[in-house]
């Protein structure tokens, strides 16, 4: 389970959560109290799909421990350019 604080009656949503659910700044949700938890639920507008638009700048860190050392990964790509001929 994940804590939120409350300041100036504002919850702030942890980042791990906005992502997942792909939720962004200006976007609404529906609240709802059902015995005595707070359900917030993504509104999605009829016949809209939202899709995650991913930029480079968030993937920065991702893939930590794919590669043990930047020399590993140089050897990699090398690898992959002498495939391509």
């Amino acid at each position: 389970m994940i804590s939120v604080s409350v300041h100036s009656d504002q919850i702030t949503l942890p980042n791990e959560v906005s992502e997942q659910l792909a939720i962004m700044d200006g976007d609404e949700l529906d609240l709802s109290v059902h015995q005595g938890s707070i359900i917030l639920k993504p509104r999605i507008r009829q016949g809209f799909v939202k899709q995650k638009v991913f930029s480079l700048v968030a993937m920065i860190g991702k893939g930590q421990g794919a590669f043990e050392s930047p020399e590993e990964v140089d050897q990699f790509i090398r690898n992959e350019r002498d495939k391509w001929g």
